[in-house]
């Protein structure tokens, strides 16, 4: 449509690079009868959208139904947000936020919440969110997390590197979770609750303080992904070999010293991180484990292994650097599926690694 000189005038102020003069813009806009052709102008950046929530300028938003507003380092957001009840996504991450408006609460539609790197310290008032599926408050300051445990339409929980330091009983209530990190916090035990989540399929407690991982784990057979990196435990939770449909197990950086007599269970594995553990031999049923496609065994105290490790068919990547090897198990040279073995600071003879080289020329060896 035609625009006239003094809506054509507008829009250059909306379209200009300078932040004062967008702002100018979306006041004066406020203020006029302002087309709908012009819509697209007040909201085509994350800055015009939060300059027209910032000025109660409604209109230019009401059909949105994804706010991204990430990145503006701002303090709060406008409490004007509530009269978007169409909203069912809202990024805010990246942001200076301390509290969750109240505004943000009545959105009942809202099925996906970015806060995450803010300033948080709880979230009070997420509760009232009643079909939110997706929540990433990762990297704030949160404590308190008792509120989430009222959202039981959630399917994701992203609350990595905050200050938490037990999961509420409120949490046994997410029983539609599949995807949870609770990383980088400061958990020391995992409870028994953990054996509501039936629908878990990934599960990230990578750097905390657990020693201790509640059997009721077992109970979760729907697991394909686990992290336990970094933390304290000083023995292979039994309960672990129970989880016949995990593919992925981490649980690298801690202080275990041998693995179960009935690891062989764990026949969907492709993925085993044993590294930076205490390990100081493998049992030779790990053979059993066909499916295996990466196993780091690096940094142990490993002076041997089974042969039985030679016949896993499908393993490409195999890491036993840092350990205290005199020899390779019998078999190895006919590993050619292997595409990267690492065997660096162990005791081998440079004649082995070099045999090893010529027989496996399609390795990467180091």
């Amino acid at each position: 449509m035609d625009l006239t000189p003094e809506l054509e005038n507008l829009r250059q102020l909306l379209n200009n690079d300078d932040e004062s003069t967008i702002r100018l813009g979306v006041q004066l806009a406020k203020g006029m009868d302002v087309p709908f052709a012009l819509f697209p102008d007040l909201t085509n950046t994350n800055f015009k959208k939060f300059l027209c929530l910032e000025a109660d300028f409604i209109e230019p938003l009401k059909f949105v139904t994804n706010l991204n507003i990430n990145s503006l380092d701002i303090q709060e957001l406008p409490s004007s947000i509530g009269q978007l009840p169409q909203l069912t996504t809202i990024k805010v991450y990246s942001n200076q936020i301390q509290e969750l408006p109240s505004g943000l609460l009545v959105l009942k539609q809202l099925t996906r919440l970015h806060v995450d790197s803010n300033r948080l310290k709880n979230l009070q008032g997420v509760e009232e969110l009643t079909s939110l599926q997706h929540l990433y408050a990762h990297f704030n300051r949160l404590t308190d997390v008792q509120a989430v445990g009222a959202l039981q339409d959630l399917r994701s929980l992203h609350l990595n590197t905050n200050y938490i330091q037990q999961l509420p009983e409120s949490f046994k209530n997410l029983t539609q979770l599949q995807v949870c990190n609770i990383s980088q916090n400061q958990l020391i035990r995992l409870p028994d609750f953990i054996g509501q989540w039936l629908k878990i399929e990934e599960l990230n407690l990578d750097t905390n303080q657990i020693f201790e991982v509640s059997s009721e784990i077992g109970r979760l057979q729907k697991l394909q992904k686990l992290y336990l990196s970094n933390n304290r435990l000083e023995t292979f939770p039994e309960a672990l070999t129970k989880l016949t449909h995990l593919k992925e197990l981490h649980i690298n950086f801690n202080n275990i010293s041998e693995l179960p007599s009935d690891i062989d269970k764990m026949q969907q594995l492709t993925w085993l991180n044993l590294g930076e553990n205490k390990f100081k031999q493998i049992p030779e049923n790990i053979g059993a484990l066909k499916n295996l496609e990466r196993l780091d065994l690096g940094d142990n105290r490993l002076e041997s292994l089974p042969e039985s490790l030679t016949t896993l068919p499908k393993l490409t990547h195999l890491r036993l650097h840092s350990n205290q090897l005199f020899s390779l198990p019998k078999g190895i040279e006919n590993m050619t599926q292997l595409k990267r073995l690492t065997l660096l600071s162990n005791n081998l003879s440079r004649v082995e690694k070099a045999a090893l080289t010529k027989k496996l020329p399609d390795t990467e060896i180091t």
